[in-house]
């Protein structure tokens, strides 16, 4: 790149010291720079551009491009041998059929590069469906590693128009699938959160883009596939849009009209995802839950998660998720485990259970009751069994209410007979300053990239106080970051539910909590100056009736005026719900409505 920008020799000169001095130390099949087939396809596609950027900057080496074009043939016979059909038929596999591609695409046409061409492209083909589940998610629950799929199926595409390659019906559907993914679990900074594994790799780094903004390849992705949202999503055209398509493709960029999504709120029910979002602005509020299964094959790349969250207010991150750090040693095992997530550990333990770097001896399954979302309210309710292992089983529920112009509510119930010790935990983002404010209450500030100081509150019903610990999260492959967590500590005997309250502090301000365990399962007051929120969660199977409202076997939600009048109501997770005698019927154990000049609408 610099020289083709410059022109200047002593880059091609670096480049050629480099690329003799690797050749000479690293004979084909032999060496740690050959045992992995997914490194010999990276290093082919990173070396055709290499070569190719040179070449149109006018270098005339042609005894270096031999010996080069020599070696990446080498590179070609190595993939086409070596292939991860057995072990890691993942990334590995579709990154090595993509260097198979590229090589039989950019190489001189032969019968062999021709064959590598068709095997590269039938192989993507063929593991596009496998790898990709149906709401587009990565089958392996990994972000990161979703990003790495798209990218190499933008560029399979860029590939196959080049050379006309026959596109399967549904192929470029399933790869606009799995970018929906990353448009819609988009933070509004542009970043991602890295949920499961991080390798800190790229397909082709042609850009300088921060590890965990994921922009260049929407930017990508808007041409490839036409689609404004994406071109929306990325913002702006990204140099590496540039370098991949020159100026055909930034024209393409530009005159596309740049639209968000029609959908706020987006739902992946196969792979389990589910974003909660109040807009698409750059103050838009967004909670990213995890409540899908914990991996496919040995779930290697998986991390102990379930019904984790990563918290977005007014754009800037608050509550995230810890990242990975690292592949081995005790970091690995620390930042995969469940005690640095945003959900519950049980008696010390993860949810999940590892057995070595990369698989595991048990996983908790996840079960999503109810989701829903519309203009004004969403709401998810699901449960994992990963503490049914315990000696004393215990199921844990988690939901999660979205009141767009108000709150976050997250309720945790957790359900056994005997006794346990649960610890929840918020990890919050690097920079963010924690102060208490009084008994299960604490302020969250960060400033915000145009000067202006976010502030939230953060109120847990827990027994005890809320714990200031040390903590620590990775944006990146080998980066740490120090960064406060807050935990709340109880004993659960029985059935046992906690309230988590989370807002920005102006809209909570002078908002009074009041409850807990009622007769018959828990009933939580929320009294403002404007309205008074009333909540009750039943045991499963159970049924309350407060204020009016009456619930059975879930939760159920009630806004009402200061003269009482009902004017919302919401049920998730339930089965049946009643406000003041009238009778809603939940679908899918969900429903929301609203009463408009007295009359009562359900939400679609």
């Amino acid at each position: 790149q610099a020289y083709w920008l410059t022109g200047e020799p002593r880059f091609l000169d670096g480049l050629e010291t480099q690329w003799r001095h690797w050749m000479t130390r690293n004979e084909p099949t032999r060496g740690i720079n050959w045992a992995s087939s997914l490194e010999v396809a990276l290093r082919s596609v990173a070396w055709l551009w290499a070569a190719h950027l040179a070449r149109a900057a006018g270098a005339e080496r042609e005894d270096l491009w031999s010996e080069v074009a020599r070696s990446l043939r080498a590179h070609g016979r190595h993939l086409e041998r070596y292939l991860s059909t057995y072990f890691s038929p993942n990334t590995h596999l579709t990154g090595e059929a993509l260097g198979l591609l590229y090589l039989g695409c950019r190489l001189e046409e032969t019968p062999t590069t021709l064959r590598w061409r068709m095997l590269g492209w039938k192989i993507l083909g063929e593991q596009l469906e496998r790898q990709v589940h149906p709401d587009g998610v990565y089958f392996e629950q990994t972000t990161w590693y979703q990003r790495y799929t798209v990218d190499f199926y933008l560029h399979a595409l860029l590939l196959a128009a080049e050379f006309d390659l026959p596109v399967p019906t549904g192929f470029r559907d399933r790869v606009a699938r799995a970018t929906d993914v990353l448009l819609h679990l988009m933070r509004p900074d542009g970043t991602t959160p890295l949920l499961g594994d991080d390798d800190g790799g790229r397909l082709c780094a042609l850009d300088p883009a921060p590890a965990d903004d994921f922009r260049n390849t929407l930017a990508l992705a808007a041409v490839v596939l036409d689609r404004p949202d994406y071109c929306f999503g990325a913002g702006a055209p990204w140099s590496s849009l540039v370098w991949l398509l020159g100026p055909a493709g930034l024209a393409s960029f530009e005159g596309q009209s740049p639209a968000p999504p029609p959908a706020q709120s987006r739902g992946f029910p196969d792979g389990g995802y589910y974003a909660l979002r109040d807009g698409w602005s750059a103050e838009s509020n967004l909670m990213v839950v995890d409540a899908g299964p914990h991996g496919s094959l040995a779930a290697g790349h998986a991390h102990a998660d379930a019904l984790s969250f990563d918290l977005t207010l007014a754009g800037v991150p608050i509550l995230v998720d810890p990242g990975t750090v690292s592949y081995v040693g005790e970091e690995r095992e620390r930042f995969r485990s469940t005690g640095v997530h945003n959900t519950a550990t049980v008696d010390g333990v993860s949810s999940s259970e590892p057995e070595g770097m990369f698989r595991w001896s048990r996983w908790a399954r996840t079960s999503v009751e109810s989701w829903f979302t519309c203009s004004w309210i969403d709401g998810l309710t699901a449960w994992h069994d990963g503490y049914t292992r315990l000696p004393d089983p215990l199921v844990h529920q988690r939901t999660v209410l979205f009141l767009k112009d108000s709150y976050w509510l997250v309720v945790d119930r957790f359900s056994a007979r005997g006794r346990h010790r649960v610890r929840l935990r918020f990890q919050t983002a690097s920079g963010v300053a924690v102060e208490r404010r009084g008994t299960g209450l604490l302020s969250l500030s960060v400033p915000r990239r145009d000067g202006a100081v976010v502030s939230a509150a953060l109120r847990v019903s827990a027994p005890g106080p809320l714990d200031l610990v040390p903590g620590a999260i990775s944006r990146c492959y080998g980066a740490l970051e120090p960064a406060l967590a807050v935990e709340a500590e109880l004993d659960c005997v029985g059935t046992v539910a906690v309230l988590s309250l989370i807002g920005l502090e102006e809209r909570l301000a002078g908002l009074r909590v009041d409850g807990g365990p009622a007769a018959a399962g828990w009933h939580w007051r929320l009294t403002s100056p404007a309205w008074t929120d009333d909540l009750a969660l039943t045991p499963s199977g159970g049924d309350l009736q407060v204020a009016g409202l009456r619930v059975h076997d879930g939760l159920g939600w009630l806004r009402r005026d200061p003269s009482g009048n009902p004017l919302a109501v919401a049920g998730v997770g339930a089965s049946g719900l009643m406000v003041d005698g009238v009778t809603l019927h939940p679908e899918g154990r969900a429903v929301a409505a609203r009463w408009e000049n007295g009359t009562l609408k359900k939400e679609p």
